[in-house]
């Protein structure tokens, strides 16, 4: 298997054991988890970043930045699916970000540059 498969099925059993488990786990226990999680805002953003770039690496080394953006597209509309679920969580968490919306350059950031390397392989 090449690494980019090995990540696809670490993932996919992570999800399907992630999906299999919500019916055992009680909601408190995961709050707990998600509180600790993201408890530190600058390490997970750490992490993350870490986390995509080295995932971003093994990406590029199979596809181009146009499919990995696409690709990206794609996973946008499928957490739609579950914000849509959530209508009025989703509004607060806007409301959220519009009232601090400094704390949000680093994604905006990341974003900008993926924007502008898509739009540079296209056209230049």
């Amino acid at each position: 298997m090449t690494p980019v498969e090995i990540i696809a099925a670490i993932f996919a059993i992570g999800m399907l054991l992630k999906i299999l488990m919500v019916p055992f786990v009680k909601p408190k226990s995961l709050m707990k988890f998600v509180k600790l999680w993201m408890g530190n805002k600058v390490m997970t953003s750490v992490i993350f970043s870490a986390l995509a770039v080295v995932l971003g690496y093994y990406l590029l080394m199979e596809i181009t930045i146009v499919q990995i953006f696409v690709s990206g597209i794609f996973m946008m509309m499928l957490v739609a699916l579950l914000i849509a679920a959530y209508p009025k969580g989703y509004v607060k968490l806007s409301e959220e970000v519009l009232k601090d919306i400094k704390a949000a350059w680093y994604p905006m950031l990341v974003w900008l540059a993926l924007a502008i390397w898509v739009v540079k392989e296209l056209f230049f």
